[in-house]
């Protein structure tokens, strides 16, 4: 009877999450082409954790452009927490 007083469940629109993940994947772009003219292969974690953030952020742009499946706020808030953890990770990982 009161499932549907839910706000986690809201679904959302697909601009918002293709904004969203289009901001990361193109941090993550830069981050790694940036760490990759400033340091070279020096520091492979940086690296990894740039890529990291390039391709989760990539796949879900992709997988929100090509699927017809809706996405909930729940799904988005949990998505879009594992990339802030990885530009945390990257801002405090040589700094």
């Amino acid at each position: 009877m009161f499932d549907t007083l839910d706000p986690s469940d809201r679904i959302l629109a697909r601009r918002e999450l293709l904004l969203s993940y289009g901001i990361f994947a193109v941090a993550g772009f830069l981050f790694l082409v940036l760490d990759l003219r400033r340091e070279g292969f020096s520091h492979p974690f940086e690296l990894a954790v740039a890529a990291a953030l390039l391709l989760l952020s990539l796949t879900w742009f992709l997988t929100t452009l090509i699927s017809g499946a809706p996405i909930t706020v729940r799904t988005f808030t949990v998505r879009n927490m594992i990339l802030v953890v990885l530009l945390t990770v990257h801002d405090i990982a040589f700094k």
